[in-house]
């Protein structure tokens, strides 16, 4: 028979990985849990702090994403399920994998969209930079997708599949949410809604991303922004300004600024004429810019507008916002 030795008992043997505390498994059951919305080392750093209880809702200050590949629907009809699959994988992965290295928390996938915050579960210095920053980087790494695409037998529309990203900033209710059958850790609230409202945006005016004046206010002295439009979007009743980041401020040349410039200069001066309801000036306005490779698409749903209130004239005293009968 073996005979049990004093040495048997040594700190290897009665390790916590044979007998973990209770601190030692509520750790690893912070970490688990986390891993799925943040990255690793952020895990890690809550997985420290056990007794923290950040799964209760609470009150935070947020910067909201939302993405969502354009047309996703139209091309799941015309692909097999494994291919849409694969094709889906192939998007999410680098998206995802550019909002954690932004720090941002992934909420979750929506289908083809992608619901992430910052600010949560631990604060992010200058949050909203952070969001953008990713925002870019994501049009970025699509653009290189779509490269690799070319070389394979996929539907055209799959070679160029595009994707819209809204993003805003404010207070959301944040913690474990559901039921008693299933919960997740997630953001609620009003600002929630607002940020997947504005992403719904950037298909009507044909841009990548759109950001709320809080955004651009909070990155206007890195990035160069245009003013788009003034709207009520599906659901609320106050009117949100919003803008297209344009570039970051520092990697442009003065020629490239000069462009920029006389874009943004020519969509506000279209834009003045629409407010101000003469009809016919804004129409020449934006016929001359249907033709511009990043304005063309505003342009027209602008003149889809005008022809709108031409046949209905807005109230007197009517200040430029629209209301958006579509989500």
């Amino acid at each position: 028979a073996y005979e049990m030795r004093e040495s048997d008992w040594s700190s290897d043997v009665c390790s916590s990985d044979l007998f973990p505390s209770h601190d030692s498994r509520q750790s690893k059951r912070v970490e688990g849990t986390f891993a799925r919305y943040v990255p690793k080392e952020v895990a890690r750093r809550l997985a420290r702090d056990p007794d923290r209880d950040l799964m209760k809702a609470r009150q935070h200050q947020l910067t909201i994403m939302f993405t969502d590949i354009a047309g996703f629907t139209g091309l799941a009809r015309r692909l097999p399920p494994e291919q849409i699959a694969q094709l889906l994988r192939e998007v999410l992965t680098p998206l995802s994998a550019t909002i954690h290295e932004h720090q941002g928390t992934i909420d979750k996938y929506i289908g083809d969209a992608i619901m992430a915050f910052w600010g949560a579960p631990l604060e992010v210095e200058r949050a909203e930079l952070r969001a953008l920053d990713a925002a870019m980087m994501m049009l970025s790494r699509l653009a290189s997708l779509q490269e690799s695409l070319k070389s394979r037998e996929l539907p055209r529309i799959a070679i160029g599949i595009g994707i819209g990203i809204g993003i805003h900033s404010g207070v959301a209710h944040v913690g474990d949410m559901g039921s008693s059958f299933r919960s997740t850790y997630t953001a609620i609230g009003d600002n929630v809604n607002l940020a997947a409202r504005v992403e719904g945006l950037t298909r009507f005016y044909g841009v990548g991303i759109l950001v709320t004046q809080t955004v651009m206010e909070a990155c206007v002295t890195t990035y160069l922004f245009r003013f788009v439009d003034r709207v009520v979007v599906k659901g609320y009743d106050s009117a949100v300004s919003i803008y297209e980041p344009l570039a970051v401020l520092e990697s442009l040349s003065p020629a490239q600024r000069s462009l920029y410039d006389a874009w943004i200069t020519g969509w506000e001066e279209a834009h003045a004429l629409y407010r101000e309801g003469d009809w016919e000036e804004a129409r020449l306005a934006m016929l001359r810019l249907i033709a511009h490779p990043h304005l063309g698409a505003g342009a027209k749903a602008f003149l889809r507008r005008i022809d709108s209130l031409e046949a209905e004239p807005p109230i007197r005293g009517w200040d430029g916002v629209w209301t958006m009968d579509e989500k």
